[in-house]
């Protein structure tokens, strides 16, 4: 596998962004969640930032508008759940992680 820190730059200046509006707003929590949540939603859920252009580029016209609704509700219901029950949705998504990553590596 092949590093280039150019590849991570773009999650690095929001990472620094979002840790300076963290400390500057302080304990305004309502602005923070909006803030936060633009910052995801506008690029994308985990590994989904150039999610757009690839259902693009495989599908056209209205398998392409399909599937993209299909992906924004499944985005939709997973952040409804975690901002519901973040506990669970933690657990859950953490017992995921592992099995996917104890499969994988275990071929």
């Amino acid at each position: 596998m092949d590093f280039k820190i150019q590849n991570y730059l773009p999650f690095v200046f929001t990472s620094l962004f979002l840790i300076a509006v963290n400390f500057i707003l302080g304990q305004n929590t309502t602005l923070k969640l909006y803030i936060f949540s633009a910052v995801v939603l506008i690029g994308g859920l985990p590994h989904g930032a150039l999610d757009f252009f690839i259902l693009k580029k495989r599908y056209s016209g209205k398998k392409f508008l399909l599937s993209l609704l299909v992906y924004l509700l499944i985005a939709l219901s997973v952040f409804v759940l975690f901002y519901t029950n973040p506990n669970y949705f933690h657990t859950f998504s953490l017992l995921f992680s592992f099995s996917f990553w104890r499969f994988r590596f275990q071929q």
